[in-house]
């Protein structure tokens, strides 16, 4: 559905949920979009209480929908334009959907608080340039306007999506055939 937007972020401390879910959800709906929002299961299990809360407050909101059940991927299938933070969802999304993703920059999930001696910035930032565009957690106001902006433009990020993809997954589509090959050939030598 073009005019439906996931919004699927992480669990961490300052996640969408936490710091701009009602300006952000808010923009959505006013810009006609339908709004699935998806949590984390483990913001489900850590803060039931604020999804709650968000339910409660649009309640009545007929393209509002908080999607609690974590077992179906219906949502996925929907939605045209994912919304997250720091969420590895947003690989999944575009790598097998070819969909655009509109990332909001909240504080960042890190795991790894000695990253920058490497010398190399993470794949999750990296990737974000790839998979659609950014907008602050205090411009969220703006996320309609981009989300559509995003749909119109989806055949370039399409495209970056692809060359991403290409460059960095190993034989997309055929890696059970690659990888059983492999194998047999291990057993036969």
């Amino acid at each position: 559905d073009e005019k439906t937007v996931l919004v699927a972020p992480s669990w961490h401390e300052g996640n969408i949920f936490e710091t701009c879910a009602l300006p952000l959800f808010q923009s959505l709906l006013h810009s006609g979009f339908h709004v699935i929002a998806r949590p984390h299961d483990e913001t489900l299990k850590r803060n039931p209480k604020l999804l709650f809360a968000l339910r409660d407050h649009f309640k009545g909101e007929q393209r509002f929908c908080l999607d609690l059940d974590m077992k179906s991927d219906e949502s996925l299938q929907r939605a045209a334009v994912l919304i997250t933070d720091w969420s590895g969802i947003a690989f999944e999304w575009a790598i097998v959907k070819e969909r655009p993703t509109l990332f909001v920059n909240t504080k960042m999930k890190i795991h790894n608080e000695d990253y920058e001696e490497l010398g190399i910035a993470p794949i999750e930032i990296q990737q974000r340039d790839f998979f659609g565009k950014n907008i602050e957690e205090r411009e969220v106001e703006g996320a309609g306007v981009l989300a559509e902006d995003l749909l119109k433009n989806k055949e370039c990020c399409v495209e970056r999506i692809r060359g991403f993809r290409d460059k960095m997954i190993c034989h997309f589509g055929q890696a059970a055939q690659v990888g059983g090959q492999y194998i047999l050939d291990l057993v036969k030598d």
